[in-house]
């Protein structure tokens, strides 16, 4: 019970882990507008009079004081010039927008190439805590296992040993009614072979010595058991005869 148990721990902990090893991936382009308008924020737009050069994409540059300026065009010395028309690197330096949003950019790639690489750092770590935990719980369970065999092992051990104890005790039992019947039957058949040698003792025969003889030699044989039982019955004198 307590393996299971800690089974189910290390599975609910492995589980518990995976959902909380790594935040959530974010929303990337709330991030971008996040970032944009930070930059926004910080960024310092060229004044109104003040002299500045630009350089526009067909070739050449050109200085002179600032009139009027929005988000995506300038206007110096008369002159309009849109975003498309100035060099990139002139438009970050004039435009907010422009400007934010290149930053916004190359932040938002930073942090989304940092993210996915940590993700798979902790991919890889997830996945080899997974493998231990599996094995973990393979090698519990392996274990629970050959201890159930075990204890199974050990009550069959326990029920063969007291069948082997039962059986050997009737047996015992067995065999010592076995010696007590045959010692019963033994001195029953012995006393009947004896039988004519005690009626002529109990009788008193003059002849008892010679009748236990031929009891004890030859009464093996059935001639000799009855002709020794009929001699020890044999009627005698008057005056040598004892009533039984």
């Amino acid at each position: 019970m307590t393996k299971q148990f800690m089974i189910r721990c290390i599975c609910w902990m492995l589980l518990c882990h995976q959902a909380q090893a790594i935040e959530q991936e974010p929303n990337w382009q709330k991030r971008f507008e996040e970032l944009k308008q930070e930059e926004i924020a910080k960024f310092k737009a060229p004044s109104l009079g003040e002299t500045i050069t630009i350089e526009r994409r067909i070739g050449g540059s050109l200085s002179g004081k600032i009139s009027a300026i929005s988000s995506n065009s300038i206007t110096i010395d008369g002159k309009i010039f849109q975003a498309s028309q100035l060099t990139p690197t002139c438009c970050d330096k004039v435009f907010s927008l422009y400007h934010s949003a290149n930053i916004a950019k190359q932040t938002t790639l930073e942090e989304q190439k940092n993210y996915q690489a940590r993700k798979k750092e902790e991919d890889i770590r997830l996945a080899e805590e997974k493998k231990k935990a599996i094995a973990e719980r393979t090698r519990m369970e392996k274990e629970a296992q050959l201890a159930q065999e075990a204890r199974e092992q050990q009550e069959q051990n326990h029920r063969e040993e007291s069948a082997r104890l039962k059986k050997e005790q009737e047996q015992r039992k067995d065999a010592t009614l076995s010696i007590v019947l045959h010692i019963a039957l033994g001195v029953l058949l012995f006393s009947a072979y004896i039988l004519p040698t005690l009626i002529a003792k109990k009788r008193g025969h003059p002849n008892v010595v010679a009748i236990c003889a031929l009891n004890l030699f030859l009464g093996w044989t059935l001639l000799g058991w009855v002709g020794s039982l009929i001699w020890a019955l044999i009627s005698l004198p008057a005056d040598k005869t004892k009533t039984i």
